[in-house]
């Protein structure tokens, strides 16, 4: 595996003033609460509930762009749109399983990184 976070703190950072409490927090928030929606989008798309999909694409987007995530940026819209106008379904699985990949690989980097965080 890359030893390249797939993260950016910056903007986490930014909001936080340099509160390392803060961004713990909001670290852990993403590694408790985002691999759940990811699992439930896993979900949804075996059951083909595009409004699932496209509802909890939209929940995840936030979270995406504040923790710097940008290689599944456009993903995530590209998700929350097709599933919300049913189009492009066909992509939907690769792209879900990008989304899967990327936040679950970040949720191990952010965890290792907690522990040097000061």
């Amino acid at each position: 595996m890359s030893t390249e976070k797939l993260y950016n703190l910056d903007f986490v950072y930014e909001i936080s003033k340099g509160n390392v409490d803060f961004v713990r927090s909001l670290c852990d928030v993403y590694i408790s609460n985002t691999p759940p929606i990811v699992n439930d989008m896993s979900t949804a798309l075996a059951a083909e509930d595009w409004d699932a999909i496209g509802k909890l694409a939209h929940k995840l987007k936030s979270t995406i762009d504040t923790m710097g995530l940008t290689s599944i940026k456009e993903d995530i819209r590209f998700l929350e749109l097709s599933a919300k106008n049913k189009v492009n379904l066909e992509q939907l699985p690769d792209a879900i399983n990008k989304v899967r990949t990327i936040v679950l690989t970040s949720v191990e980097q952010l965890k290792e990184e907690l522990t040097t965080l000061k």
